[in-house]
């Protein structure tokens, strides 16, 4: 394995302690109630962020080594920070007006959340989306630096201000003073490193087609929209069926599986995006239609091929040490709620295998291809969570979201396999998954058998930590994606 992936596995791994670090904060310092507020916030912002932003910023990675190759990036992304607040400013509008008819305040000040609504949309596209471009540019030790002091600043402002009053409200606030300040840095960052290159180049020509934006990032407004029915809107069936206390003991084990996957996911991105894009914009400029789809299709099917394996396997860990990691991540008040952690780790390694299938689509520009499996998966949540929730109570909530995960996954995989010709070989993989499981399934009938203490946890973390280790690193080095 060579240095580059081990400093991106190394920083990423820091910067996922920090985080689960932060949650625990959050739990420790905030309410159950708190919490599910919290989670309905987060919820809300991720909404206008996925399916308004998301898609213009796939479309920006897809061309950014393109724009800043031809001397316009710096340009064109100045373009892009002014459409975030355009979003933030109708988010407010539309959140506004959604408000008044359904009169769903969930316990905010409507001043407040509509002001976090606005302020978590602006300020985490701007701060998230301008140090994963300093990623996209090799800049990885920058990367780093600039995602710590994120997590840092942001903490350090939540501390204080709930320091003067104990709330959601004060706790998101600071964050994203944290998140604002460090994002002033990072553009500045970006600029300096590409200022110059591009005064050289002094190129007139005009690359920002905004016809191909709309036909590339117009699918992705609707498909991302029915990805956050699907995998976001649960919170608000569990808290018209039930209540916040209850949602925010679901949302605390539901999220350390959520965090690790996003992370690990984050990790994979972080090290192979960079070069598959670079790849497919290669082959997209210097081939034929019909030559650039098939080395698109064989660079997307590494990808596939060293990506899928991971994610099983970082899945299978979430939901077998279930139960370490809530007494470690969270507050004692969170404990029993290890089988939501284990419905975590289910349904979410279906979405990030789900993100890579749907990766195939955005590399040949036919994202409206996704609007299938998403439609899908959206409407099956929708008709089943309230007919399982009527039928099972809170055990629905589980059993609509995996069928409706494994269904989105299925399509998404038909449609794959069908319409494109593509050399998927996960090999003796799958090998190292099942001797995996077995080994799993043993660390765990022994952890159950002794009672809670915290040397039965480490003896736990570091016999599974030891075998993960050894068969990611086996699975990893027969990636040749980077030397494609």
């Amino acid at each position: 394995m060579d240095k580059g992936i081990i400093f991106s596995f190394v920083a990423r791994g820091v910067l996922v302690l920090l985080m689960l670090a932060v949650f625990k904060l959050i739990t420790i310092k905030l309410s159950v109630e708190d919490v599910g507020k919290w989670s309905l916030l987060i919820m809300t912002i991720n909404l206008f962020s996925m399916s308004l932003i998301n898609p213009v910023c796939m479309y920006l990675n897809r061309h950014f080594h393109y724009w800043m190759d031809a001397g316009v990036l710096i340009k064109i992304m100045r373009l892009i920070y002014v459409y975030y607040l355009f979003v933030a400013l109708f988010s407010v509008v539309m959140f506004y007006i959604w408000m008044s008819i359904t009169n769903m305040y969930w316990g905010f000040d409507i001043v407040w959340l509509l002001l976090l609504v606005a302020l978590g949309v602006l300020v985490n596209n701007l701060n998230m989306n301008s140090i994963y471009y300093i990623n996209m540019m090799g800049l990885r030790k920058s990367w780093f630096f600039l995602s710590v002091a994120s997590v840092l600043f942001g903490v350090t402002f939540s501390l204080y201000f709930i320091s003067q009053e104990n709330s959601v409200e004060n706790w998101m606030f600071g964050q994203y003073l944290g998140y604002f300040l460090v994002a002033i840095v990072t553009l500045g960052v970006i600029e300096g490193s590409i200022r110059d290159k591009e005064a050289q180049l002094k190129t007139d020509n005009d690359t920002l087609n905004i016809k191909s934006i709309l036909q590339f990032s117009v699918p992705l407004f609707m498909a991302v929209g029915l990805y956050w029915v699907q995998f976001q809107s649960f919170r608000i069936f569990i808290a018209e069926n039930f209540d916040l206390v209850y949602l925010g003991l679901f949302v605390a084990g539901y999220t350390v599986s959520s965090g690790i996957m996003g992370s690990f996911e984050s990790v994979l991105q972080q090290y192979y995006h960079p070069a598959f894009y670079k790849l497919v914009n290669e082959f997209s400029n210097d081939n034929t239609d019909k030559k650039a789809l098939e080395e698109i299709l064989t660079v997307w099917g590494k990808l596939f091929n060293i990506s899928v394996p991971l994610i099983i396997l970082t899945a299978l860990t979430v939901a077998f040490m279930s139960k370490p990691l809530l007494h470690l991540l969270v507050d004692q008040k969170y404990w029993n709620g290890w089988y939501f952690v284990v419905l975590g780790a289910l349904v979410e390694m279906c979405r990030v295998i789900g993100n890579v299938y749907g990766l195939a689509f955005h590399a040949i520009k036919k994202t409206k291809m996704l609007l299938i499996p998403h439609f899908i998966g959206a409407i099956f949540i929708i008709i089943s969570m309230p007919i399982c929730i009527m039928l099972f109570r809170e055990s629905g909530i589980a059993i609509s979201m995996i069928l409706s995960s494994m269904v989105y996954l299925y399509v998404l995989k038909s449609m794959i396999m069908n319409k494109l010709k593509v050399n998927l070989n996960l090999g003796c993989e799958y090998y190292y998954l099942i001797l995996f499981t077995i080994y799993m399934l043993f660390i765990d009938y022994v952890y159950l058998n002794f009672e809670y203490s915290i040397i039965h946890d480490l003896f736990a973390f570091v016999l599974c930590g030891i075998l993960y280790i050894l068969i990611a690193a086996k699975i990893a080095k027969k990636s040749d994606l980077l030397s494609a």
